[in-house]
């Protein structure tokens, strides 16, 4: 069972990664050992916490605080680029017909940053 503190970690950790993404400060915090399932669960937990503090808030008036909790798409993204190496060779390429291309892919890359633009990550 994952704690409420535990729940927390997790969620920033993965809210972190997608905040670097963005330029933004953000907790890397290790997500070695994390499953898939409890990335899930916490995200759960965390929007559990979020609905009690508003039906609470309801009830009994007054003010409440909620977190933030990541969409699906940002967990499944964040499992694959912890959990998988980079490679040139995608993880997943599937056939599909659109003007855009033929093959729909996911793949986990290590792309080269320019020399004047910062990186948050650790060299």
């Amino acid at each position: 069972m994952i704690t409420i503190d535990r729940a927390h970690k997790i969620v920033e950790a993965i809210l972190g990664r997608s905040f670097v993404t963005m330029d933004l400060p953000g907790d890397l915090s290790s997500l070695t050992g994390v499953s898939l399932l409890d990335m899930i669960h916490a995200k759960e937990i965390v929007e559990q916490q979020n609905s009690d503090a508003a039906a609470a808030a309801k009830l009994n008036g007054g003010s409440y605080s909620i977190s933030v909790v990541p969409d699906d798409r940002l967990i499944a993204a964040v499992y694959v680029l912890e959990h998988y190496p980079h490679s040139e060779d995608a993880i997943l390429a599937v056939p599909v017909q659109n003007f855009l291309g033929n093959v729909k892919a996911v793949a986990v890359q290590v792309v080269e940053v320019q020399k004047d633009e910062e990186c948050a990550c650790d060299d």
